[in-house]
């Protein structure tokens, strides 16, 4: 092996390295996106729970 040939190798490695370091990212980022989303729609889901039994009459039981 020459070192252009080495070079060549060397450069495929490095492409893919950074490839799969992005693509980590992004599935990092799209989970954190996701948790995200989710914790606010339970937040919302809890205040309009809360909100609905504070403005419901007071029930008999």
């Amino acid at each position: 092996m020459d070192d252009f040939s080495l070079g060549i190798i060397f450069t495929i490695i490095i492409i893919i390295i950074i490839i799969i370091i992005i693509i980590i990212i992004i599935i990092f980022t799209i989970i954190t996106i996701i948790i995200t989303i989710i914790i606010i729609i339970t937040i919302i889901i809890i205040i309009i729970v809360i909100i609905i039994i504070i403005h419901s009459p007071p029930r008999t039981f």
